[in-house]
């Protein structure tokens, strides 16, 4: 049993005495006056233990398992390791700092450059930004189109050219 716990418990039993009022138990506990009323309630019925969370000790039911948690960390770890390999490579070293304030600005700058401006490999060569708003496709099909473009006027000057 916490401090906590021991100080709700010594106010609901000066409650359930008369020695208070709800409304001061509540006061003192910080809750609410029908919060009180159900703590008195469920003092009558379990005894001391009723100042005590009924989840305490146990279990959590959305606890991730550790072999998945382990999992999930060594992903991100590889994930925040290149992130600060693009920032060292990209941001600090060509920008080099003079000051906390310098680097914050250029940090800041970078990561404004890197989710709205920088394409990126993984996402199919489109910006964060891009692909948040769901424009990942319509950028796509514009890049191929352009694409065919420049084929069409590469043959079109191999054909004069010859």
């Amino acid at each position: 049993m916490t401090q906590q716990d021991r100080d709700r418990l010594i106010a609901l039993k000066k409650a359930k005495k008369g020695l208070i009022t709800q409304r001061q138990a509540a006061e003192e506990i910080g809750q609410s006056e029908r919060h009180i009323r159900r703590f008195l309630v469920k003092l009558r019925r379990e005894g001391d233990q009723a100042a005590v969370h009924a989840l305490r000790g146990r279990q959590s039911n959305r606890k991730v398992a550790e072999k998945t948690r382990a999992e999930a960390v060594a992903i991100l770890s590889r994930k925040l390791e290149r992130w600060h390999k693009s920032l060292k490579s990209e941001c600090i070293r060509p920008g080099t700092p003079l000051s906390q304030q310098d680097a914050e600005r250029l940090i800041q700058q970078y990561v404004d450059h890197y989710n709205n401006v920088r394409l990126h490999s993984a996402i199919g060569y489109v910006t964060p930004m891009d692909m948040l708003a769901g424009r990942q496709k319509e950028m796509q099909a514009a890049r191929d189109r352009k694409l065919e473009e420049a084929r069409q006027q590469r043959q079109l000057r191999r054909q004069q050219a010859a």
